[in-house]
């Protein structure tokens, strides 16, 4: 991939745009001249499915712009264990500056793969995600704070050294955790990017804030596997307030920045 800085459009965003041509219009020039390349991720057309009579809006703005495919967060961890310690950009699957289709014939591959692989992989994520939304309700039950009210540091540290290291065996990364165990080496779960941010959005939220959620959250904090890679995220208002306190109380390793909506268009239609 070029040098040109990354932005990340959340689904409700690109909803929007393919709602209304004059704003979509208004986008297009905005990345063109910050020389923006947008970031797409399967998580995005999974949850334009539903919207079946906006393809074609989203198909054409994603096609009218420089973008690319990132690899899904699994795949980012991936390369993460592959490069550990050392950090890495963020990985694409599919780079279309590379082909020779044009902006139309990638209109006609996106509206394809939402017609035929996406329709199967937008099954199984609804077979499943009320069960992952679930299953964050009730780790919250077997992980309380020793005092009854809030967490230590060293019951943080626990928190995601477990989970992370949880999340990388169930994934397939057994004998990279081995290894560093017959090494006595500790693991740097900081270092896993696409776990650590998703982890750390789930832990503020149901844990810290002791909030339910909604079965949505899984999505979104699917896309939060990303956002450590891209340099600016555009997200819905809950995510971007949630960035924000990230950012706030340093929780992550790297300022994160993003934007709400209103704040996006503001910047938007200034330009």
């Amino acid at each position: 991939m070029d040098s040109r800085k990354t932005i990340f459009l959340d689904t409700s965003i690109l909803h929007e745009i393919a709602q209304y041509p004059t704003w979509a219009g208004c986008v297009f020039n905005f990345i063109e001249q910050n020389d923006y390349v947008l970031v797409v991720e399967v998580m995005h057309l999974i949850e334009i499915y539903k919207w079946r009579k906006y393809w074609g809006g989203v198909a054409s703005f994603i096609s009218s712009v420089p973008f690319v495919i990132s690899e899904n967060p699994e795949n980012i961890t991936k390369v993460e264990v592959t490069y550990y310690p050392q950090g890495i950009s963020l990985p694409i699957a599919y780079n279309p500056a590379q082909s020779s289709l044009s902006k139309s014939e990638l209109k006609q591959v996106i509206e394809i793969l939402l017609k035929g692989k996406v329709s199967h992989l937008e099954q199984n994520y609804r077979n499943e995600y009320k069960n992952i939304w679930q299953s964050f309700l009730d780790n919250r039950k077997t992980f309380l704070p020793d005092n009854g009210k809030n967490y230590s540091d060293s019951e943080l540290k626990t928190f995601f050294q477990w989970n992370v290291s949880n999340w990388l065996y169930a994934t397939g990364h057994k004998a990279f955790l081995e290894k560093l165990v017959s090494t006595s080496q500790g693991i740097v779960v900081e270092c896993f990017k696409s776990i650590y941010l998703p982890l750390l959005a789930i832990f503020v939220e149901y844990h810290n804030n002791k909030k339910n959620g909604k079965p949505s959250d899984v999505g979104d904090f699917y896309h939060l596997g990303i956002i450590p890679y891209v340099e600016f995220a555009i997200l819905d208002n809950e995510r971007h307030e949630l960035i924000e306190r990230i950012n706030r109380e340093s929780l992550f390793p790297q300022r994160l920045h993003s934007c709400n909506l209103k704040q996006f268009k503001q910047m938007v239609i200034r330009k």
